[in-house]
């Protein structure tokens, strides 16, 4: 692979970035306005992953041998499409006789597309937030507020936990009904079965437009798209 140091060097430096963005994220939580460190560093890391997809897709047509003016060059870019045709024609114009000349890689590509299950969304969501950074404008970070219920263990967020009369918890047959509430107070008869209950709200820092956790959607964006490098490096023969 032609570009192997470049795309490991991007892969090491957008870690790094995460390690960056994870020192002061607690801090902006706490903060009123989420700091432009943060959103530039966000969009540093985003940037990064995103070229890797872009080195792969010139070492894939590289080791295809498929003839591209210096302009389609340019304008090529990794393979994300939304269903099975688009996919298909997508590659036969991009990709032509990828198919034949490696047609193991065509299936993988073809397997980590969006369509194919849920688990790949992650995909098309993460190149949404790439154009968006790249051609348009920071995209917008908020603070939102998720009630959570900690058991000293097992943590619920967003609802209420109801616990029925005759329910065994912790070694304890439950005498009388209870419902915990999050951002209440928890009953009396809660403490009696859960010593180390509290009840507060957790502040996340999401994207505004998918309203994904920050960090937490980087870190597995990193994640996959080093599995889908050490992948496809396999298959460039």
């Amino acid at each position: 692979m032609k570009r192997k140091d470049s795309i490991d060097a991007l892969l090491l430096r957008s870690k790094k970035i995460l390690e960056e963005i994870e020192s002061f994220y607690d801090k902006n939580k706490k903060e009123k306005i989420i700091s432009d460190d943060l959103k530039t560093n966000v969009m540093f890391c985003i940037l990064c992953l995103h070229s890797v997809l872009h080195y792969l897709s010139r070492e894939i047509i590289e080791m295809s041998d498929i003839k591209r003016t210096d302009k389609e060059l340019r304008n090529l870019s990794f393979p994300i499409r939304s269903n099975t045709m688009d996919f298909r024609g997508f590659m036969s114009a991009n990709y032509t006789r990828l198919d034949s000349i490696s047609p193991e890689l065509y299936k993988y590509l073809e397997s980590i597309q969006p369509y194919q299950n849920t688990l790949n969304q992650w995909l098309s969501e993460f190149n949404k937030l790439a154009n968006e950074h790249k051609h348009n404008d920071l995209v917008p970070q908020i603070k939102e507020s998720i009630p959570v219920i900690d058991f000293g263990g097992p943590i619920v967020s967003g609802g209420f936990v109801s616990i029925s009369k005759g329910a065994f918890v912790n070694g304890k047959i439950v005498k009388k009904s209870f419902v915990i509430e999050p951002n209440k107070k928890p009953p009396v008869e809660a403490k009696e079965y859960f010593e180390n209950l509290t009840v507060y709200d957790w502040e996340e820092i999401i994207f505004e437009t998918n309203s994904k956790p920050v960090l937490q959607s980087l870190i597995i964006v990193h994640s996959n798209i080093d599995k889908i490098y050490q992948k496809i490096k396999t298959l460039l023969v």
